[in-house]
């Protein structure tokens, strides 16, 4: 709610502050007087899992390790022609929606609040608020507002519960509205991940084994960011059928900005990583983008990277083939060779 004792990152909140107005809000806020000391600043993965690294929390800086196993991967290492092995990371990514955060809290004359917001999720934030008050879930009703854009950020706590604190304190109602660059430094942000992934292939095109590590840096606080990064190793392997498969999955905690839901929930960064190395390893044995694709995606029948047996409407394989027809004929009109 607010920080007691340790500032973890830019966006914690320290203070707050209610007004009659913004501008005395504002005089107010600049009368407050912190007294910082300088810690260890943890500003990537490779700091924070380093030995010896200092403790974004108590318990380390490690939040999540969660392993996928499918087949026997020293197996499909040796069935492989060739290999790719690479690394690869992604940046962050603001939300950037056109509404910043905003909230509006009041309570009546039973003590019951009622809290207007542009959430993503009333039902989760009304248990949020009241655990967070010390107050029960009955005395709290969330009203979702209009949204104004969210992909995912708003999925997740925001002003809410600040909103909700000084509406129980001066029992008038209360406007929590970000400035864009209050939403910049605190909003959730896309994950910034680190992969290290090798994957193997048959002489005949066919997958045979992948292994990886991928770490997510989650900043500070869990919020959902270790389930996205549990869902960018579970997908790692992409809509292809690969026999062999060992991931682990590492969230991690750092002193940068909030990361959680955003558009996709791990799934695009996933992408990246497997259309990156398909291309690498097409490229090694010689043959097209496409027809890789065409003998390793999903059939009716295919096992996931999780064991799930496919039973009914795959279309990947019908899809791959009209785009590289697609493709082709736009080669042929501008005159270039198929």
């Amino acid at each position: 709610m607010l920080v007691e004792k340790k500032v973890r990152y830019i966006g914690d909140p320290v203070a707050a502050v209610a007004a009659d107005t913004e501008e005395i809000a504002e005089e107010a806020l600049n009368k407050i007087e912190v007294e910082y000391e300088v810690l260890p600043v943890i500003d990537n993965i490779e700091k924070a899992l380093a030995p010896g690294a200092p403790h974004v929390h108590e318990q380390g800086n490690l939040l999540q390790h969660t392993k996928l196993r499918k087949g026997n991967i020293e197996k499909g290492r040796a069935e492989s022609y060739v290999t790719v092995k690479d690394r690869y990371t992604t940046q962050w990514v603001e939300h950037a929606y056109l509404e910043p955060e905003t909230t509006l809290a009041e309570v009546d004359i039973h003590g019951n609040l009622t809290v207007y917001t542009s959430t993503q999720y009333a039902f989760r934030d009304r248990r949020q608020i009241a655990a967070a008050l010390g107050i029960d879930v009955s005395k709290v009703r969330v009203i979702q507002a209009v949204t104004g854009g969210g992909f995912g950020a708003k999925d997740d706590m925001n002003g809410e519960v600040h909103a909700s604190l000084l509406a129980l304190a001066t029992k008038r109602p209360v406007k929590f509205v970000y400035t864009r660059e209050e939403s910049f430094k605190t909003s959730y942000k896309r994950h910034r991940f680190l992969v290290e992934c090798e994957t193997g292939i048959t002489r005949n095109g066919k997958l045979t084994f992948m292994e990886a590590s991928v770490y997510g840096d989650t900043g500070p606080y869990a919020a959902l960011g270790m389930f996205v990064v549990k869902k960018a190793g579970i997908h790692l392997a992409g809509p292809y059928e690969i026999p062999n498969i060992k991931v682990d999955t590492y969230t991690v905690y750092t002193n940068n900005c909030l990361s959680g839901s955003f558009r996709g929930f791990g799934v695009p960064e996933a992408a990246f990583i497997h259309e990156s190395q398909m291309d690498q390893l097409a490229t090694k044995i010689g043959i097209s983008p496409f027809e890789i694709r065409k003998l390793n995606c999903f059939q009716v029948g295919s096992l996931t990277a999780t064991s799930q047996k496919l039973e009914h409407s795959i279309g990947i394989g019908a899809t791959i083939s009209k785009i590289e027809e697609v493709y082709e004929n736009w080669l042929q009109e501008r005159g270039e060779k198929v």
